[in-house]
């Protein structure tokens, strides 16, 4: 994971647009409450980045606005995505 003080403006753009995050007003007039890979990681530590991504970004479009995202959620998403071998 890359540090946001090594990124050049192009890639901290990007990265902000991938997070449907386009204008400053959108950084000004919201709340954020990061989850992390890491945290995905906290629930099934042998996922990659990339994984734990995907989880993250899937949560965040299929969440309940009632209930946010929790962890119950992060489970059942990496349970759905990458089922425990046997």
């Amino acid at each position: 994971m890359s540090n946001l003080n090594t990124l050049s403006k192009a890639q901290l753009i990007a990265k902000l647009q991938h997070h449907g995050i386009t204008t400053i007003e959108a950084l000004e007039w919201n709340v954020y409450i990061p989850w992390s890979v890491d945290d995905v990681k906290s629930v099934r530590p042998h996922l990659s980045d990339d994984q734990s991504m995907e989880i993250l970004l899937i949560a965040k479009d299929k969440h309940d606005a009632n209930e946010g995202i929790n962890w119950s959620m992060l489970k059942f998403w990496a349970d759905e995505l990458y089922p425990k071998s046997l």
